[in-house]
């Protein structure tokens, strides 16, 4: 069983903060190729899960 904090949802706000970077470069991230995945959830509203954001940061990590 997965535990629940891993599965939240964080806001672009939040999550820019979790990987340590400022909106605008997670914006920019996420618009391109290869940036956290994100998901849509209307025209203006992203939201992360924390656990993808972990993976995406470790993958970057190792290249």
């Amino acid at each position: 069983m997965s535990n629940e904090k891993e599965t939240e949802f964080l806001t672009q706000r939040e999550a820019a903060k979790y990987l340590g970077v400022h909106q605008n470069t997670l914006n920019k991230l996420s618009k391109g190729t290869g940036g956290p995945p994100v998901s849509r959830i209307g025209p203006r509203l992203l939201r992360y899960r924390r656990d993808l954001l972990l993976a995406w940061m470790r993958e970057k990590e190792a290249a």
